[in-house]
């Protein structure tokens, strides 16, 4: 990674900062990115609120890991790592800052998906490929995008590399999951390797969930 940059663990991120990681993510998954348009129920413009309540609860967590230039602060590389016991939109304390709001925004179908279909699909999928143990040591990744402009350029395996080392001490290991095929071997590249895959459907279309992990 070039030496300008720098793997943070940003604490209380500045309104600017999360303006800024918003626009970012928006740019980098895109419109027609499976989930993300399956958690927007197709509307876009709602897609910068989703964004923006994820920010804000993981910032509440304490759990926003990002790639910045050192000189100029300008962050590139963004991430949420929720150790183990804990994650997205889990408390209610998360959801007030941003995803009750979003879900009084989608429509009917795309709220009654995210309660019934997504949330148990995602449930039952950990559930069969992680044992209870595991779950008491897995350092889960619900975001991790880096901006168009600066990817191919090793910020995201920088990040990865730190996250993992940070883990590994307490006998930790990563996870996440991809809805693309094309990030596969781009993971694999950075130590993980696949621990099992679904389909998911939704009713803007259907999309693959591909689960990887990274334990060495």
């Amino acid at each position: 990674m070039d030496t300008d940059f720098i793997v943070k663990h940003l604490h209380s991120p500045t309104d600017a900062q999360v303006d800024h990681m918003v626009a970012l993510a928006d740019r980098a998954y895109g419109q027609n990115h499976p989930s993300q348009k399956a958690m927007v129920g197709g509307d876009w413009s709602l897609h910068p609120i989703l964004l923006r309540a994820m920010l804000r609860a993981g910032a509440l967590e304490d759990v926003i890991y990002v790639v910045m230039n050192k000189h100029t602060e300008e962050i590139v590389t963004v991430s949420l790592w929720f150790p183990p016991g804990r994650q997205l939109f889990s408390t209610d304390d998360q959801k007030a800052l941003g995803f009750n709001d979003f879900m009084t925004k989608i429509s009917p179908e795309a709220k009654k998906w995210w309660s019934t279909t997504y949330v148990t699909l995602l449930r039952d999928f950990r559930r069969d490929i992680f044992s209870d143990e595991e779950g008491t040591r897995r350092w889960w990744c619900p975001w991790f995008t880096t901006d168009p402009n600066f990817q191919q350029r090793g910020f995201g395996t920088a990040l990865i590399t730190t996250i993992y080392n940070k883990a590994a001490l307490h006998g930790g290991f990563l996870g996440l999951m991809t809805d693309r095929e094309v990030n596969v071997p781009k993971y694999l590249a950075m130590g993980f390797g696949i621990r099992g895959r679904i389909n998911a459907d939704a009713p803007t279309g259907d999309f693959p969930v591909i689960c990887l992990t990274r334990e060495h």
